[in-house]
C-alpha cells in the first residue's frame, strides 16, 4: 500500500508492526472500495478502527518507536 496520505497519519502507520500495518490496510480498502468512503476518509477511520481494535496494544507499540 502506498502511505497514507496525511503526513501525520503516514509516520504512525510506518511504525505498526506487520499485523496491525495488514490490518490497517484491509480496513482501508473495505472502507474506500465497499463503504465508497474517499481515500483520505477511509485512512482516517481505518485508523480509528485500528485504535479501537487494538487498544493498548498498539498505544504501547506507538509509544516505543
Amino acid at each position: 500500500m502506498t502511505p497514507p496520505l496525511d503526513p501525520e497519519l503516514a509516520r504512525q502507520v510506518a511504525l505498526l508492526d506487520a499485523d496491525q500495518r495488514e490490518w490497517f490496510e484491509e480496513r482501508c480498502a473495505i472502507r474506500e472500495h465497499d463503504g465508497l468512503q474517499p481515500r483520505a476518509e477511509a485512512e482516517r477511520q481505518a485508523w480509528n478502527d485500528l485504535l479501537a481494535h487494538f487498544g493498548a496494544r498498539a498505544s504501547r507499540h506507538l509509544d516505543r518507536k
